[in-house]
């Protein structure tokens, strides 16, 4: 192999992850004055839990061929991983694209709207029914015109979810232009 292969000589980074114990109430007065709180870092505010604080480590890249390894390529075997720890440490919080943001809307909007087509499927079977009822021709318009209003409610919340999520589409498309460049 050649030294520019360094990359074949690494095996794995090896991420080991603990689940912190539970503190007791007694522990967890003595360890909140000298804790972070910062679940990264491996320490634990007063109130968490096993499930939700984890300490996270990394090891030295090894190398399966010992001989001929560069002080650099030593030197980059162990500052790889304590990079990689501090990104994790700095990015706890996901930071959703654009695109993803703009599809859980629509996704929304979509329910929202599937919703809507169902109860006004619903009104518009009422108002059917409303003919083959038994009334007389005053009492069947004052009828025909309340449900025609729910319709038309309907129709205008319908109409107002498509314009909102054009809307959405046209504020995300710079965003998601400028993600597409990333």
């Amino acid at each position: 192999m050649k030294k520019s292969d360094s990359a074949a000589y690494i095996l794995l980074v090896i991420l080991i992850f603990v689940p912190l114990p539970r503190l007791s109430a007694a522990d967890s007065t003595s360890t909140s004055s000298s804790s972070t709180g910062s679940p990264a870092t491996g320490s634990s505010s007063a109130g968490s839990s096993s499930s939700d604080a984890w300490t996270i480590a990394a090891e030295k890249f090894t190398f399966v061929q010992q001989s001929g390894i560069t002080k650099s390529e030593s030197a980059a075997a162990e500052l790889l991983p304590k990079l990689i720890l501090e990104q994790l440490a700095e990015n706890l919080e996901r930071m959703a694209p654009v695109q993803e943001q703009l599809d859980r809307k629509q996704y929304d909007f979509q329910k929202k709207r599937l919703d809507l087509f169902l109860q006004l499927s619903k009104e518009v079977q009422s108002r059917d029914s409303l003919v083959l009822g038994d009334y007389t021709d005053r009492e069947l318009q004052k009828l025909l015109k309340s449900e025609d209003e729910k319709i038309a409610a309907l129709k205008k919340q319908i109409a107002d979810s498509l314009g909102q999520e054009e809307e959405d589409v046209k504020n995300a498309a710079s965003g998601i232009a400028r993600d597409e460049e990333r």
